[in-house]
């Protein structure tokens, strides 16, 4: 978790490209002939990086504001804005911080400057995460990491992830947790940042510790020691302390917990309120299972005030817009009287002026005549207000709904592997992938092994849209975990581990029902060297390609099943000698299921084959966009059936 704080005060310095200057007066600098960039990052990197009050931070952050304002500088503007922003947030002033950080945020957006984005998202992620609302903060840190992805910027994917993974374990959701977890760790031992990985092993602990492996928390713990024994140089006694803390507490040893708690509340800054919280949160836990109540509710105290600090100011601004709302509303119903007042002054005036010859009677008449008028027009006004107000509404639920399925796309995409991984990976190939609905229940899935061999899976799980990517994301965490605990493991061994773990997923026992919930798999590991092959299928095939031969390596007749009772079936390998040039090819049945074609009927498997025996020398990109053309002219105006993936590869 103290990542966050770590790349919350460094990002803003990621920006500029000049060093730190290492001046001791900043009224000197500020005299100094430099360029208004120049002086601005000496300035700011001082402001941020000093232990000076908060009120002389506000003051230099004024200056600098103005600095920018006069050099008419957009990129100053923003990190103006941002610098602002950050003075409050390095104070915990989040309400008074998060109207900088927006204009900077806009600002950014209007230049492109997408640095500049990933920062301020970042912090408000922070906010928001601080502030117990986590669902806002992956809003947040998943802008920040997909920023990131696209500058190629190792430290930004690291920080983002981590930050996504500490949000998901506070919504319980182990699985994306270790997902971005494994992200962050994967990245710290690419490019040496070994200070960070104490924390990762202490945030992959709480993961273990919300499920209540216990185990497997403490295996985490005995990480986290050893990396703390190999860094020389950072000091991670606090750290160190809450995690240690945090599982004795999880396991009942409260006597210990406490105790780490009370020497690690010595050692936080008392301007770190988020780390004051939740080890007064830990402590009031234990000394409450000690029975030492007078200590528990001092704690609790303590724990309250921090917690306000944090939360408060939020409160207040939901309560300012609501006033803010209020009083617009009240103006407008103000103008709106006022305009009826000055309409019926006018009509008296007309009244006047009428002649005494019209008559009493068709002076009723017409004041009968326009009331009735008047009725109708009101009545209709007042339906079509309510219609409107209707109408909006399903709109903007429509819109949330879809809004929210689209990043689950995004979240879908981003965990499939790009087009250079699976080139990194398994060579030359193509994937032909069309979903039937914005999200998928086919996936794809693929690893590299060290002796230069290459697992490939094509799945198609149970349902499409959102109930099939979910099963989709399930299945993909699986596999990939089975490639974590043992990267030896046969085709055949990673279906029936992915067999064995996934009703344990679904915890069908306690709740007495059988989810029949599951996969259709072809898995293949392929071995160029040897040009050998090894394949495993439930209930998934694979066509082998070669002297303008097709041969149908057929899958066993038995899905991968989240039913507890598998009645003891085991999935075994098949082994088949390749030659260069040879076509793999991996598919789910949605291609061979689709309706379409002259008279509406499924485009079946041996239409299939016959497309790929005609063209397998061809160039993959060329076989890709003929299996696309044929699809797409054989379901003409007909709606697509299923979720379509197709793989080839070329040996």
């Amino acid at each position: 978790m103290s990542v966050k704080k770590v790349f919350a005060i460094i990002s803003f310095l990621l920006i500029s490209f000049v060093q730190k200057a290492q001046i001791d007066s900043l009224d000197i600098i500020y005299k100094m002939t430099l360029p208004d960039t120049s002086k601005f990052l000496r300035l700011a990197n001082i402001v941020l990086s000093e232990d000076a009050p908060f009120e002389l931070k506000r003051e230099w952050s004024v200056k600098l504001m103005d600095l920018a304002t006069k050099s008419n500088n957009p990129r100053l503007m923003v990190n103006a804005y941002f610098l602002s922003g950050a003075v409050y947030f390095q104070f915990s002033r989040y309400d008074a911080a998060m109207p900088y950080y927006y204009k900077s945020l806009a600002l950014s957006e209007e230049i492109g400057h997408l640095q500049a984005q990933s920062n301020v998202y970042n912090n408000l992620g922070i906010i928001a995460s601080n502030q117990n609302n986590s669902k806002r903060a992956i809003y947040y840190f998943r802008k920040c990491y997909d920023i990131g992805v696209k500058l190629n910027r190792k430290r930004l994917q690291f920080s983002a992830a981590n930050n996504l993974a500490v949000d998901y374990i506070n919504m319980d959701n182990s699985v994306l947790a270790l997902h971005f977890l494994g992200i962050s760790e994967n990245i710290a031992k690419e490019i040496n940042m070994n200070d960070f990985l104490p924390s990762l092993m202490g945030n992959k602990m709480e993961c273990y510790l919300k499920v209540k492996d216990y185990k497997k928390a403490y295996e985490q713990l005995q990480k986290m020691y050893e990396y703390i024994k190999l860094d020389t140089i950072n000091d991670h006694r606090q750290s160190s302390n809450y995690f240690t803390a945090h599982y004795y507490t999880s396991v009942g040893e409260y006597a210990k917990g406490a105790k780490l708690y009370e020497e690690n509340l010595k050692l936080i800054s008392p301007e770190d309120f988020q780390e004051l919280r939740r080890n007064y949160n830990g402590l009031h836990t234990c000394y409450q299972n000690l029975k030492d109540y007078k200590g528990a509710y001092a704690a609790l105290q303590s724990y309250q005030a921090y917690d306000d600090s944090l939360t408060n100011s939020e409160k207040i601004r939901l309560n300012s817009e609501q006033e803010n709302k209020y009083a617009s509303m009240k103006t407008e119903k103000e103008l709106e009287i006022a305009k009826l007042s000055n309409a019926n002054n006018t009509l008296k005036l007309k009244r006047n002026k009428i002649t005494i010859i019209l008559g009493l009677v068709i002076i009723c008449l017409t004041i009968v005549g326009l009331g009735f008028v008047y009725k109708l027009f009101r009545d209709k006004k007042n339906a079509n207000t309510i219609l409107e107000k209707q109408n909006t509404e399903i709109n903007q639920q429509k819109k949330e709904i879809l809004d929210s399925i689209n990043y689950s796309k995004r979240i879908q995409d981003g965990i499939l592997p790009s087009h250079e991984e699976l080139v990194e990976k398994a060579g030359e190939h193509f994937v032909y992938y069309q979903s039937k609905d914005i999200v998928s229940g086919d996936f794809y899935w693929a690893t590299k092994r060290e002796n230069g061999k290459f697992i490939m899976a094509c799945c198609d799980s149970t349902g499409h849209g959102v109930p099939g990517a979910f099963m989709s994301l399930l299945g993909y965490s699986l596999l990939t975990k089975s490639e974590e605990g043992d990267n030896t493991r046969t085709p055949a061994d990673i279906l029936n581990y992915v067999n064995e773990e996934m009703p344990k997923v679904f915890k069908n026992e306690t709740r007495g029902e059988q989810i029949k919930d599951g996969m259709d798999v072809s898995i293949c590991e392929i071995d160029r060297a040897n040009l050998n092959l090894k394949v495993s299928g439930a209930n998934n095939s694979i066509y082998h390609i070669t002297d303008d031969v097709l041969h149908v390596i057929k899958a066993q007749k038995h899905a991968v099943s989240a039913m507890v009772d598998n009645d003891g079936f085991m999935f075994a390998n098949k082994e088949v000698k390749l030659k260069k040039g040879d076509m793999i090819v991996m598919f789910t049945d949605g291609f061979a299921d689709q309706f379409g074609g002259p008279k509406g009927k499924k485009f079946k498997y041996k239409q299939l084959e016959d497309i790929l025996l005609a063209n397998w020398q061809k160039p993959l990109i060329e076989q890709r966009q003929i299996l696309s053309d044929a699809f797409n002219n054989w379901k003409g105006q007909l709606e697509q059936i299923d979720d379509v993936c197709i793989i080839g590869i070329r040996i």
